[in-house]
């Protein structure tokens, strides 16, 4: 007869904690049985205490034939009979004990409990060596090639005279993000980083620039390139044309810059338009770096996509364009509106003009009182 893999101080818990007045079915997925199997316990040992299901003959532990198999409940943790689900890691439970800690502001020892971890573990302190200086190197590296995986950095950092396990790169390597996809379909440009994205400290540092396709009053489709500050989120530029090619981008890209008004990264995607030989001939010119992001992730240059959201949401789906330079019109004054007077969430509800300003007036002030 095959024996049950939960015991009898187990079995008898369950059948108290029920008649206590605990729902049947949290006590099923605590356990990790189906609700069938807690009634079979129930009417074969129910009235029995630890000794008396310890005593009980053989006869009456002869296993009953079974029920008519039943799905696992909806809320079941995992089926019954199958392996019950995998344990966390003692980091995750030094984390959890130290998140009920801060957020319920009981005791340790009680935090420790409900976290199921032990409190002599939750004091000791890692006698790990410090891995900063390493892992700054392999984020140079993985930076200044970006085809490289974790073997490869760490054949470069043995050679650079690094003692360190290819494990502990590896380890290392995941905890910043650096993975790259190994199979490459079709040629693409490189990104400036790996990993989390940079944010800009200042104005004027990183751009973001995007399309967007709408149309006029007769059907014809155009094409508004636009461009926002990532720091001040402040649009220099939304230009509607009928199409645009690399020398178009460029020619608009003229129209904002000049002296002291040149960034130094541009964040862009792999059209066609901004991996084009003229967008690269002006970017090194003028000693900007286009900051592609990666294939598929949109998300990368989400300073952009929520400026496009809110010219299509405030401005192209309540506006009809008669003419191209009716167009050209129309999304100027609502640009300037939205530069100078429309309140901005994430700046505090200044607009993007007063917060670009009043980051001017600091740095000044800063300045002024340095010298």
């Amino acid at each position: 007869m095959k024996k049950s893999r939960f015991s009898e101080e187990q079995i008898t818990y369950a059948l108290r904690q029920a008649d206590s007045g605990t729902p049947v079915a949290d006590i099923c997925r605590q356990l990790g049985v189906s609700e069938a199997s807690f009634y079979h316990w129930r009417k074969k040992y129910g009235g029995l205490g630890i000794s008396g299901l310890r005593e009980a003959p053989a006869a009456r532990r002869e296993r009953t034939p079974e029920a008519p198999r039943r799905r696992p409940h909806a809320r079941q943790a995992h089926p019954g009979r199958s392996a019950a689900k995998k344990s966390l890691r003692p980091a995750r439970r030094r984390m959890l004990a130290s998140w009920i800690f801060e957020q319920f502001h009981t005791s340790v020892l009680r935090a420790c409990r409900l976290a199921q971890f032990s409190r002599a573990a939750y004091y000791r302190r890692s006698t790990r060596r410090d891995c900063s200086a390493l892992q700054v190197r392999i984020c140079d590296i993985a930076h200044a090639r970006p085809r490289f995986g974790y073997r490869r950095i760490t054949t470069m950092l043995r050679r650079e005279g690094w003692h360190v396990n290819f494990k502990r790169v590896h380890r290392l390597y995941q905890l910043h993000g650096l993975q790259i996809r190994m199979r490459v379909r079709r040629r693409k440009h490189m990104c400036l980083h790996r990993g989390v994205v940079p944010r800009a400290t200042r104005p004027i540092e990183r751009w973001s620039m995007d399309f967007v396709h709408d149309q006029l009053f007769d059907g014809r489709p155009i094409r508004l390139l636009t461009v926002v500050d990532q720091f001040s989120r402040l649009s220099p530029l939304v230009e509607p044309r009928f199409s645009f090619r690399g020398d178009d981008v460029v020619a608009s890209l003229k129209q904002i810059t000049g002296p002291g008004r040149v960034p130094l990264s541009i964040t862009v995607d792999h059209g066609p338009e901004f991996i084009s030989l003229a967008l690269e001939e002006w970017a090194w010119q003028n000693h900007v770096k286009l900051d592609f992001i990666h294939p598929g992730k949109p998300t990368e240059n989400g300073y952009i996509e929520s400026f496009n959201g809110r010219l299509r949401d405030e401005c192209l789906n309540v506006t009809q364009f008669v003419s191209l330079e009716d167009a050209r019109a129309k999304i100027r004054s609502w640009r300037i509106d939205y530069n100078e007077r429309r309140p901005h969430s994430s700046l505090g509800n200044l607009t993007p003009s007063e917060f670009a300003c009043r980051r001017h007036n600091t740095e000044a002030a800063e300045l002024t009182r340095v010298q």
